[in-house]
């Protein structure tokens, strides 16, 4: 059983294990199967095994990056969608490899994963810890330094607050802040139903064009359990020692002290 079982993920391919019909990312109207070939063979049958080769994988790159036509384009976009559909349904630790390996071409990652990259950071706050395993495990911090550069517009920082008057009533120390605009934009349900049972933080911003020049009492999600104990016991030491000295140093940037 476990032979069979070892030469069936051998075999896997990109669309092997995945549900489309009602999944958590995409419109299942917007992903095109049976539209883009590469050495015969459609993208999504294109065997893992292959992708995880080097020569292979750069040859298929090479691919995705040549672009004549505006349908040219969807090619990055459409493997891009297959690898986060893994990562997300299967926690596909191959998948992750690829999308970083292959991201690291400017052509391909502009139309895979930043076209895709609010999903891509909310996907990153639901499981951190899938994230962190798979770059300690490769040694590549690429993916989550993209995250964690793109994702400052999500959280609620000290500028932020001297800018609107911002004076937080709850006082708690070093509060992880998601900003109203950045909650309303989460589509990925499982993030959406882990705030929903986080605690908020009641805010007073004062006058100033974000409030309407109001003085208005708003509550925001404080989300700092999401890099916290939870997260942290799941770690063995060299990724505790990877977050402390790629994560943290970022999220504490967007901690802010009520007490002051």
């Amino acid at each position: 059983m476990a032979q069979k079982t070892i030469q069936s993920v051998r075999n896997s391919t990109l669309i092997d294990g995945i549900h489309l019909e009602n999944n958590l990312l995409f419109n299942e109207k917007s992903i095109p199967l049976k539209k883009f070939k590469y050495k015969g063979d459609y993208i999504e049958n294109v065997k893992i095994k292959k992708l995880l080769d080097k020569s292979f994988r750069s040859s298929f790159i090479e691919h995705l990056a040549d672009i004549k036509t505006e349908d040219d384009e969807l090619k990055s976009s459409f493997i891009c969608q297959l690898l986060l559909l893994r990562i997300a349904e299967l926690s596909d630790s191959n998948a992750f490899y690829i999308l970083s390996e292959i991201s690291k071409n400017e052509s391909v990652s502009y139309n895979g994963i930043e076209l895709y990259e609010n999903l891509f950071i909310q996907m990153f706050l639901n499981d951190p810890y899938f994230f962190i395993q798979q770059s300690v495990k490769y040694n590549d911090s690429s993916l989550i330094d993209y995250i964690l550069a793109t994702s400052q517009t999500y959280f609620v920082d000290q500028d932020f607050l001297d800018m609107n008057l911002g004076y937080i009533k709850d006082k708690e120390p070093d509060v992880l802040l998601l900003k109203l605009e950045a909650q309303k934009e989460i589509k990925y349900l499982p993030l959406i139903k882990k705030i929903e049972g986080m605690p908020k933080v009641k805010v007073q911003l004062g006058p100033s064009f974000y409030t309407g020049f109001e003085t208005i009492n708003k509550d925001f999600v404080n989300v700092n359990s999401i890099f916290g104990k939870e997260l942290i016991q799941k770690m063995n030491g060299t990724e505790k020692s990877y977050f402390k000295q790629h994560i943290l140093i970022s999220v504490q940037k967007f901690r802010v002290n009520s007490q002051q």
